[in-house]
């Protein structure tokens, strides 16, 4: 229910030769003090005149996904793979990138390399907790866990492996274990809006709707506009009978993100709850053609097995 920023690792040392490592370095300059457009245009020059390393690749690869350039930063990432096949860096950007959008099982071969050819701890660890989250979208949980345990021998604090941990334990029903996990990472940052956001699902799925509300107000306050929180929020007045407030919440959040599948779902059972067995029927197969099977497993198969016959 949340989404991860990604983590970087821009720790390789330059070696190039007169023109090329004065270029390469006035690049690198330019690229540390975040000029990513002024950095593109210095590494395309050396990339045009095919006097480009890896690393050249690899950071103007970097650059571009700093200026939300998907597509032309995955490309740099294979070129640089491709130049390079041992490069953990590449292979985790790649991969991270894959996972934004949804290409699982191809973030997942890409962050296996990372984790095979790294030779730090912050990039395992940052590779074992974007392949736990890629696990994680599948509901593939023992690989989740297994991920962020690895994760956790490397660096016993770290954030996204906890997070990761505690809503493996939600899916499994574990909330002892889970909201306990979230609580402590809450106590430290009460202004992460993962941990506020996942707390209050997971206090929710536990069945305690109003101490859920509390915490999704909290990441509302933080991010106004986060289509997740709304749809969970709406769950919650739900469940306390407040029907009205779920619908005016869930509305809203389909209008920030419709294609959120969850959302469709939790709009059908709000219709349910108002007697509208059409709309809740119509909501429920718009929650299937979203892709809510894929993600989440049969429960809409079964609402509308119950109820739309």
């Amino acid at each position: 229910m949340y989404k991860w920023k990604l983590l970087l690792c821009l720790c390789v040392a330059l070696s190039y030769t007169s023109n090329c490592q004065s270029l390469s370095v006035k690049a690198k300059s330019a690229f540390d003090a975040k000029k990513y457009n002024e950095a593109i245009k210095i590494y395309s020059s050396l990339i045009k005149d095919n006097k480009a390393s890896h690393m050249d690749l690899y950071y103007r690869g970097v650059a571009f996904y700093e200026e939300h350039k998907v597509q032309e930063a995955y490309n740099d990432f294979s070129a640089c793979i491709d130049m390079a096949p041992d490069y953990p860096e590449a292979y985790f950007m790649r991969g991270s990138l894959l996972l934004v959008v949804s290409q699982i099982p191809s973030a997942i071969n890409d962050l296996n390399m990372a984790i095979k050819y790294a030779t730090t701890d912050t990039l395992k660890i940052a590779s074992y907790v974007n392949r736990g989250s890629a696990r994680l979208h599948t509901q593939n949980l023992e690989g989740c866990i297994k991920d962020c345990k690895e994760a956790l021998k490397l660096d016993s604090l770290c954030r996204g492996a906890l997070v990761n941990l505690a809503t493996c334990y939600g899916y499994q029903k574990k909330h002892d274990i889970s909201i306990p996990l979230l609580t402590r990472l809450y106590l430290k940052d009460s202004t992460d809006v993962a941990v506020v956001t996942n707390l209050g699902y997971e206090l929710s799925q536990a069945e305690k709707y109003n101490e859920s509300v509390y915490y999704f107000d909290r990441a509302l306050k933080l991010n106004p506009n986060e289509a997740f929180v709304l749809s969970n929020k709406s769950y919650s007045f739900l469940k306390l009978g407040k029907s009205k407030e779920a619908l005016s919440l869930i509305n809203k959040s389909i209008e920030l993100n419709p294609s959120n599948s969850y959302a469709y779902k939790n709009l059908g059972l709000i219709y349910l709850s108002m007697d509208q067995k059409t709309k809740a029927c119509d909501s429920f197969n718009l929650a299937l053609k979203k892709g809510f099977r894929d993600q989440y497993g049969p429960d809409v198969d079964e609402l509308l097995k119950q109820n739309c016959n």
